[in-house]
């Protein structure tokens, strides 16, 4: 006992030795980085602050202090001293002695024994109206902080953030971007947990899909990501925010709204909605989303629908005297533009024109050349109606195409007439020799 005091009391020093973290429960090792050779009278002890915990002397077997007997191993070959089922209380300077004229320090370790780390949350504050900006909120169970990260559907850039005051003791807890995520992570040295969250999946929306379809037609709207539904969570399309198309609960059947009862199908497989015989009071935005712990949404659309375009006519409004400058009106039910060309009966060149103020919402009316041909074309996204007209008969009046046509047939009249008098003429000289023949 004695002996047990004096090796506490040469302890007691305060030393630095080589730091080691240990996890609660774990088993821990403490090497002795020099050779160990006991004479006769030597004393080999590991102690830990002022309480001894095995003494080993020359020829004998080692003897453990009592708080240490059912938990600690000393290593006959390398004199290591093994601790099992480590508990904070285990915390201290560990260091071993051999005790002969002078006491000698062969190894030395300042053991911390810490609990592992609390799990991890990170989640979302409410975002930005640009949902650009974006506060991720990386908790523990008595610790928080915040951080925000301005980004966009592929990268983000760290703005700072505030962490909290109360953060577990000895362990740090951190909110940064790697590899394309925002990471959450809490550790100390013997442990990490972490909540990691890909950049596309934050409030940033993905873009929205421009679509335009015709009026009494079908439309399918694709998701863009595979749709993997838990317990809990609930599909929905969506228009204009608000209005309610479909919804569908994990494992459940797809609920339709009563205004879109019988023309709209959930496909099961990928979650894509077909709306059947479209009106222009079906255009909006209409929204997949995704409602778990936070919101996801899947496939964003701005649809309109648009009634087909009316027919479109191309006359001629004015030619100049020698049918050179022609001016030419390509009109709709309630708009019209004219437009002047200057050419003749084999080419043409525009020389512009003047547009009219109404004009059918969301369509087009242009009038232009092409392939030796005027052209009227009256269009919008989901249809196009047009006239055209060659250039050589732009100008042509209509009594002069007749009067070709008067010529033409006046030429047939006299190339028939003189065939039929050289066929009599034929037949009368046949005759004639035949009658002379028989005289003879």
């Amino acid at each position: 006992m004695f002996i047990f005091m004096i090796l506490g009391l040469l302890a007691g020093i305060q030393a630095q030795g080589t730091p080691r973290f240990v996890q609660t429960g774990t088993d821990l090792l403490l090497d002795v980085k020099k050779p160990v050779d006991l004479k006769d009278i030597d004393l080999f002890a590991w102690s830990v602050g002022s309480v001894a915990v095995v003494r080993l002397n020359h020829g004998r077997k080692p003897t453990f202090s009592p708080n240490y007997a059912s938990r600690a191993e000393l290593s006959a070959q390398t004199h290591s001293l093994l601790l099992k089922n480590v508990q904070k209380r285990d915390s201290g300077v560990y260091r071993a002695r051999v005790f002969a004229n002078d006491a000698i320090t062969v190894a030395e370790y300042n053991v911390t024994v810490l609990d592992p780390v609390s799990g991890v949350k990170l989640t979302v504050k409410p975002c930005s109206s640009d949902s650009t900006n974006v506060t991720m909120i990386c908790s523990t169970e008595d610790s928080l902080i915040s951080s925000t990260f301005t980004c966009n559907n592929q990268t983000c850039s760290h703005e700072g953030g505030e962490r909290a005051e109360i953060i577990t003791p000895g362990a740090s807890l951190d909110v940064y971007l790697e590899n394309s995520s925002v990471i959450c992570n809490h550790s100390n040295q013997v442990s990490s947990t972490r909540d990691i969250q890909k950049i596309e999946d934050f409030c940033v929306k993905p873009e929205v899909t421009p679509r335009f379809v015709q009026t009494g037609t079908d439309l399918l709207l694709d998701v863009k990501k595979p749709v993997d539904l838990k317990d809990i969570d609930l599909f929905t399309w969506s228009v204009n925010g608000s209005v309610a198309v479909v919804r569908l609960n994990h494992g459940g059947k797809p609920v339709i709204s009563p205004n879109f009862k019988s023309r709209a199908e959930l496909s099961a497989q990928t979650h894509s909605l077909l709306l059947k015989n479209v009106q222009k009071r079906d255009s909006g935005v209409y929204r997949a989303r995704v409602a778990a712990e936070r919101n996801s949404d899947v496939a964003e659309y701005n649809v309109t629908v648009l009634d087909p375009v009316s027919g479109v006519k191309l006359t001629v409004k004015l030619c100049s005297s020698d049918s050179t400058n022609v001016t030419v009106i390509c009109s709709t039910e309630d708009s019209l533009i004219s437009s002047t060309f200057t050419g003749d009966t084999q080419t043409c060149s525009h020389e512009g024109g003047e547009r009219a103020e109404i004009i059918t919402p969301g369509g087009s009316l242009d009038v232009y050349l092409e392939h030796g041909s005027v052209i009227c074309n009256h269009s919008n996204q989901v249809s196009y109606t047009r006239d055209i007209q060659k250039i050589e008969d732009l100008c042509r009046k209509p009594e002069e195409i007749s009067g070709v046509g008067f010529s033409i047939y006046r030429l047939k009249i006299y190339v028939v007439s003189i065939g039929l008098v050289i066929m009599m003429c034929a037949v009368i000289s046949v005759h004639v020799v035949e009658k002379l023949k028989k005289k003879k």
